[in-house]
């Protein structure tokens, strides 16, 4: 079974934190252009809790124009409250989307029950379907296996993202019926993901390098392990150290613009890097392969570029 990848991708702004259209346009091209099946719009990574309401629209509005007819689309929608998480539902769902994902309500902790209720309303009033988002880290609660097996039943409720520990999702892989989707989001483990068969694999470092992430699960699903684990351990490095030594959203904006992206995806006030840190982020190994002269073309053409 082939893995699909899927983008959780940025939501790059200008100045004023309105939408950057062309640099929206541009980082979903290199999505599809580089082997990227689908993508999220304004998911953690698109920062959607901290756009403004017009700029959230606008995002879902371009992005579902600038994605038509190249892949899988879905929309972040979940929010703090019913009311608005509903209100986000109601505006993403005139579009040509193919679900709506629904994040963990946070600050408020409900029960499980509670959480039960709240999806299967949210899922009753949509025309799209509904993927749950488990994100425990973020969110502050998560959605157990029992909640998760209960709305499985739901007929609009397709599937779950799930960015918990592997072994906690593998093992909910195990419960649910084949028909109901689970969406890990494992940046570490693509390697394995692939040659294990799990057909699905999303997250937000993907949209930095989709070339690089699309080589990797091709590489890993020819059966060259050895090649596959070397790049995975190049990816899990970089990771490791922009976790650890950078601001994560600026690094990332940097990064993107050095791939033609224009725009800042780090809000005000996400700590920005200063020139040192510049000049060390721009002199990691891993930095030069995605940062290098592969915009918007196509994996076949790249592989020289990033050493595969």
């Amino acid at each position: 079974m082939e893995t699909r990848l899927y983008s959780a991708i940025c939501t790059p702004l200008t100045e004023e934190e309105t939408l950057h259209k062309d640099g929206f346009k541009e980082h979903i091209d290199q999505q599809f252009n580089n082997g990227i099946y689908g993508v999220l719009i304004c998911g953690t990574m698109g920062n959607m809790q901290l756009l403004k309401d017009e700029v959230y629209r606008d995002a879902v509005k371009y992005g579902t124009e600038f994605s038509a007819q190249k892949g899988e689309v879905f929309i972040g929608v979940g929010d703090a409250s019913y009311s608005r998480t509903l209100a986000r539902i109601e505006f993403a769902q005139q579009f040509d989307v193919d679900g709506l994902v629904v994040l963990c309500p946070y600050l408020v902790k409900y029960s499980q029950d509670e959480l039960v209720d709240y999806f299967s309303a949210l899922a009753d009033a949509s025309s799209k379907p509904v993927y749950l988002y488990d994100l425990p880290v973020l969110a502050g609660m998560k959605i157990s296996h029992d909640t998760v097996l209960k709305l499985s039943k739901h007929p609009n409720i397709h599937g779950a993202k799930c960015s918990d520990i592997w072994e906690d999702t593998r093992i909910l892989m195990g419960k649910v019926n084949s028909d109901f989707r689970i969406i890990p989001a494992q940046p570490f483990l693509v390697d394995h993901l692939v040659r294990m068969g799990v057909s699905d694999n999303l997250d937000g470092v993907y949209s930095i390098c989709p070339e690089y992430i699309s080589l990797l699960a091709d590489t890993a699903a020819s059966g060259n392990v050895e090649k596959a684990s070397q790049m995975q351990s190049r990816l899990s490095s970089f990771l490791m150290n922009m976790r650890n030594n950078f601001p994560l959203h600026d690094a990332f904006s940097a990064i993107l613009n050095r791939r033609a992206v224009q725009g800042q995806i780090a809000l005000r006030p996400m700590k920005r890097m200063i020139e040192r840190q510049r000049e060390e982020l721009f002199e990691i190994e891993f930095v030069k392969q995605i940062t290098g002269n592969n915009r918007g073309k196509t994996i076949q053409n790249t592989k020289e570029v990033i050493n595969v």
